[in-house]
C-alpha cells in the first residue's frame, strides 16, 4: 500500500507542511508519524472514551453469543 500511496499523494507536488499529514512525507516513515501523531493524541488522555462502557460494551458483549 505505501508505494502506491506515496507516488500519488508525491504527484501533486506538495510540501510537506501545507499538507499535514504523514502520508506522502519526504521520507516515506510515514509507520511511525502514524503512531507518533496517535500517542500525542488528547484521546489517549484517559483509558476509556467517554460513553464506551455504555454505549459499546453492550454491543461487545452481545457480540460473542
Amino acid at each position: 500500500m505505501k508505494p502506491q500511496l506515496l507516488n500519488l499523494v508525491e504527484a501533486f507536488d506538495y510540501d510537506d507542511n501545507s499538507l499535514n499529514t504523514v502520508i506522502g512525507n519526504y521520507d516515506g516513515q510515514y509507520v511511525d508519524r502514524f503512531f507518533n501523531q496517535a500517542q500525542a493524541s488528547h484521546l489517549n488522555d484517559k483509558d476509556v472514551l467517554d460513553g464506551f462502557k455504555e454505549h459499546i460494551m453492550p454491543i461487545m458483549k452481545d457480540a460473542r453469543l
